[in-house]
């Protein structure tokens, strides 16, 4: 055979099997309108689920089906509860806080909760400062039953918000959530998000400002990995 011979059939074979394995379909480009169109279509079906879940829950649904619990109910029917993923818009962070009632109200403390929705820390503790139904005692991640602090601080009287530069202000909440003085919180130290919560702030500008008074060597960050919820002391209390 000659080599031209060769190089034919090479190229046959090789035709050949591209049209028997496409390799991508083809995709006509979408005007801006079709574009628009698409994203209206997915916002309502994410948005739809979510909105008939709602329904169950004010329905009672779970009550019906013989389910002592919304957290049991809605696990039995959609599966791992991890797999919902509960952030983003209201109606998903509405569901979220409604799950999160419902295994504290079980008895569950914030770790288990937090392993159990696959959420934040954070996430957890918003929808607790809204409603924390705890018995009195709650059960942690490790299986270790302690006793609840629900209700059990003690009145905090209202405070001024701190006065100066935004660094300072921020070294003042911190320094209140450390002894306690935060209305609603337990003494302890304050996550970003925390202080965007307590001061008003969008979470770029308390990032900013507690980098600020760290800097200034009076607030602390907690030792973890970067990207990781950290709390923040004052200086002269270790975390």
């Amino acid at each position: 055979m000659s080599a031209l011979a060769e190089v034919v059939d090479l190229a046959v074979v090789r035709g050949a099997y591209a049209r028997a394995i496409p390799i991508e379909e083809y995709v006509a480009p979408l005007s801006l309108a079709e574009i628009e169109v698409e994203v209206a279509a997915i916002r309502a079906e994410l948005l739809r689920p979510l909105q008939r879940l709602a329904r169950l829950r004010a329905a009672g649904a779970h009550l019906t089906a013989g389910y002592s619990t919304w957290h049991e109910a809605v696990e039995a029917w959609l599966g791992d509860l991890q797999a919902l993923r509960l952030t983003g818009s209201p109606e998903a962070v509405a569901e979220r806080n409604a799950l999160v009632w419902s295994l504290r109200e079980q008895g569950a403390a914030t770790r288990a909760i937090r392993e159990r929705l696959g959420v934040s820390s954070y996430a957890v503790n918003e929808a607790l400062r809204t409603l924390d139904p705890a018995p009195e005692r709650v059960e942690g991640a490790d299986g270790r039953s302690r006793s609840s602090r629900t209700g059990r601080q003690a009145p905090v009287v209202a405070l001024e918000a701190p006065e100066g530069a935004r660094w300072e202000q921020a070294a003042e909440y911190v320094r209140r959530a450390a002894a306690g003085l935060l209305e609603g919180r337990p003494a302890g130290g304050l996550t970003l998000g925390d202080l965007a919560s307590v001061a008003g702030w969008s979470e770029g500008a308390a990032s900013g400002a507690l980098n600020r008074a760290i800097r200034h060597g009076v607030v602390v960050r907690a030792e973890g990995k970067r990207g990781t919820v950290r709390a923040h002391f004052p200086a002269e209390v270790t975390a």
